[in-house]
């Protein structure tokens, strides 16, 4: 039966990926990949083998099942110019299935408007998107599979575009290997496609005495036909210092 469902999940998610490639003109909501996580990022975002923490609801929902713990996570991320993003999520083990949630805002800063000549009416506006995701995910011996359901919404002055969407995750962890595959943002927005992204990833922890080393990659196919490689590193040392670095090829000449 496992096997049955692993070979499943891994067919579904290989038919998604062959879909024909859209053009940015055909995708709504791009924020959706906009990424989460101070980990997961300085790792490069070479993240869907790794998931075990609170952001796997954004990552591969399936990591959760691996949780033992209850996990809150807060984060604030303030970028060039006006932009900023702030992140809460919350996991929740219980038994053999786990539970997550992530509530995501992200404003895009303060602009001045102008009316149809170029001049300034005196008025600005603050765009912004607003995202929630709900996840659930449930382990059998060393397979995990997890779905996550997820809500945005866009405002720019008096537009707005709101969308659903979903999250589909299969992890296979056997001692310190991980495997992780993931389809993400499965879904519409209004006549528009949510920006879909395919993961496939692979992790591998050694531990030492007091030192511990995660290296992790990720392959990464997104509707758009745009393909990247991921890769990350995690040096700890004694489970509280942790020094991480990552880097991302984009495919791609432009």
């Amino acid at each position: 039966m496992k096997k049955i469902i692993l070979y499943s999940l891994v067919l579904a998610v290989a038919c998604l990926g062959a879909q024909a490639p859209e053009s940015a003109a055909q995708v709504a909501l791009p924020s959706l990949n906009t990424a989460i996580g101070a980990r997961a990022v300085a790792m490069g975002e070479a993240y869907s083998a790794v998931a075990d923490d609170e952001s796997a609801v954004f990552w591969n929902p399936a990591g959760l099942a691996q949780l033992d713990r209850p996990m809150l996570g807060l984060s604030y991320n303030k970028w060039f110019m006006d932009l900023s993003q702030q992140n809460f999520g919350a996991a929740l083990p219980l038994g053999p299935l786990a539970l997550g949630g992530q509530l995501a805002y992200l404003s895009f800063g303060s602009f001045e408007i102008r009316d149809e000549g170029g001049y300034p009416t005196g008025e600005s506006t603050r765009p912004y998107n607003l995202s929630g995701s709900l996840a659930a995910a449930g382990r059998a011996g060393p397979v995990c599979v997890g779905l996550a359901a997820k809500f945005s919404r866009e405002v720019i002055t008096d537009y707005s575009v709101s969308g659903f969407g979903a999250d589909l995750g299969v992890m296979y962890i056997q001692g310190s290997l991980r495997l992780g595959l993931s389809a993400r943002n499965l879904g519409k927005a209004g006549d528009f496609s949510i920006p879909q992204n395919f993961r496939a990833g692979a992790a591998y922890l050694l531990g030492f005495e007091e030192v511990g080393l995660l290296l992790s990659t990720d392959a990464k196919l997104s509707s758009k036909g745009t393909s990247m490689f991921n890769s990350g590193i995690e040096v700890g040392y004694r489970k509280t210092l942790f020094l991480r670095a990552g880097y991302k090829w984009k495919f791609e000449d432009d």
